[in-house]
């Protein structure tokens, strides 16, 4: 994983409803979500994740934290191709 100088958190989506459903933060901001799929239980824990900041994707891991992983990878791949293309003209 690409390490960020920035501050990333969650927080549960539905204290005390929800379990395993997180809302995730980076320096105060929602960019995301990461849950847990049910819909494989009881097979095994499969995790959901979606970027909430254009452009938008999703996936899907084996873990929690793998999931956050992705995720937060994500964000920063749409960061380098947003300097990348400011850098070079275009928008």
């Amino acid at each position: 994983m690409r390490h960020s100088a920035r501050m990333w958190t969650r927080r549960r989506s539905f204290p005390g409803e929800v379990e395993n459903d997180w809302c995730v933060y980076r320096d105060g901001q929602l960019v995301g979500r990461v849950y847990m799929l049910t819909r494989y239980l009881p097979r095994s824990e499969v995790w959901g994740w979606f970027k909430q900041v254009p452009p938008g994707t999703s996936g899907d891991a084996e873990t929690l934290d793998e999931a956050l992983n992705a995720l937060r990878d994500a964000i920063l791949a749409a960061d380098e191709e947003k300097a990348r293309r400011l850098g070079q003209g275009l928008r």
